[in-house]
């Protein structure tokens, strides 16, 4: 941490810059960079020198192990997908340099997240099946049908799985932020015009995950939902809340599938397994080093399990097996380690309740929201989707940031 802050209009311009990425990505894009480039300027990071260490020696590793790549020029390339993420994480807290900094951040993502979904919602109508003929024949509605991933509603996005794992960290957001309310408000002061607003954006992410089409998504979201019941049992409103909310993405998905998608549907032939085997074979080829940052998507083709109809492949749909087999067994324990030690010292302060309830609900939602990172990499890999990445390394910067805040006080601006 830091005693000096930077610029308050640094933190305006980095929040409109986060709020920006679903709607105007490259320009979301370009104000983060300039923001993380200012903070850059005096040479530092927030990082403490052991966090620091273990981050030079990851990113050092990562550089190794694109010297020795099958193809060096696509590993090279692919460090794009790491680095610049990196610096960002590092530098996070000194913009966010303060609690209610974080809580800010994590709002303003929640409540400008409804729109996108109600999107969603009109996205997954108009490529229904059910939709009336005469309408499906309009030119545009049914180019829109036409696309790629039919029946997935994309909305700003390039995959519905993208998409969904953007949803699942603001979602976690959400869930924290009205946990915070418990911290300062009763029972019959909860039900404020702003805190409907923040119930109702948080909840309409289930929305947009159902259109989405997203098992996987649907399931984390589960998962968050059942943290936050038992979290709200003294809280009749938002225990409702949860309740109804589970109920409804439960049952929608068991009576109209995900995003037009049986449950159950290609379950039993579901290429993810055929993809993980291939990323193991080639972590028993090459462990240590791995073949190189992105090219399990070079090597996928020869040892491809389905030609027909699996000629490529980009990652193998988990995160571990994508950095054992392209960066190698090292660098995927020293970034489960970085991160677990991260998660470690913010869920202790957690639980040790150093905070007032407020402030422990914000880490709750930071807590929640890359919760909703870590789960859906079990079975896809959204990294190389920007806007995903970085909401990944905000929440873990956040987390870091609890976690290192009781050793060290920012002075107030």
């Amino acid at each position: 941490m830091t005693a000096v802050s930077p610029s308050p209009s640094l933190r305006k311009v980095l929040r409109a810059s986060l709020v920006l990425l679903p709607y105007a990505s490259y320009l979301g894009f370009l104000g983060i960079l300039v923001v993380t480039l200012i903070t850059c300027q005096a040479k530092r990071t927030a990082l403490d020198s052991f966090t620091g260490r273990a981050l030079l020696l990851i990113i050092g590793l990562m550089v190794l192990s694109s010297t020795v790549a099958y193809s060096r020029p696509e590993a090279f390339l692919q460090l794009g997908n790491f680095l610049p993420y990196f610096l960002f994480f590092a530098v996070a807290p000194l913009v966010f340099h303060r609690i209610e900094h974080w809580q800010q951040a994590a709002t303003d993502l929640v409540l400008t997240i409804l729109p996108l979904n109600l999107l969603s919602l009109v996205e997954y109508g108009l490529k229904s099946p059910a939709l009336p003929l005469a309408w499906q024949t309009i030119p545009w509605i049914e180019a829109l049908r036409l696309e790629p991933h039919r029946g997935r509603a994309v909305v700003t996005f390039d995959h519905p799985n993208a998409f969904a794992s953007y949803l699942v960290i603001v979602f976690g957001l959400g869930l924290g932020l009205l946990l915070s309310q418990l911290g300062q408000q009763r029972e019959r002061t909860l039900l404020t015009r702003q805190n409907l607003w923040l119930l109702a954006a948080t909840f309409s992410c289930l929305i947009g995950i159902f259109a989405s089409g997203s098992r996987n998504g649907l399931l984390v979201a589960i998962s968050q939902i059942g943290v936050f019941l038992l979290l709200t049992r003294i809280n009749l409103t938002l225990l409702l809340s949860g309740l109804i909310g589970l109920v409804a993405v439960a049952g929608g998905a068991v009576l109209f599938g995900v995003g037009g998608r049986s449950l159950s549907d290609n379950w039993a032939k579901d290429p993810r397994t055929g993809a993980w085997g291939v990323a193991i074979d080639l972590i028993r080829e090459r462990p240590w080093l791995g073949w190189g940052p992105g090219n399990y998507k070079v090597l996928f083709p020869p040892r491809t399990f389905d030609p027909v109809n699996y000629p490529k492949m980009f990652h193998p749909h988990n995160i571990w097996l994508l950095l054992g087999s392209e960066m190698g067994l090292i660098v995927t324990a020293l970034v489960t380690l970085f991160v677990g030690y991260i998660c470690y010292r913010a869920a202790r302060v957690w639980l040790s309740q150093q905070f007032p309830p407020v402030e422990n609900g914000v880490l709750l939602a930071y807590g929640l929201g890359f919760w909703g990172c870590f789960a859906y990499g079990f079975l896809d890999v959204t990294l190389f989707d920007g806007r995903v990445h970085i909401l990944n390394w905000l929440t873990l910067s956040g987390l870091w940031f609890f976690g290192q805040f009781w050793k060290s006080k920012v002075s107030p601006d």
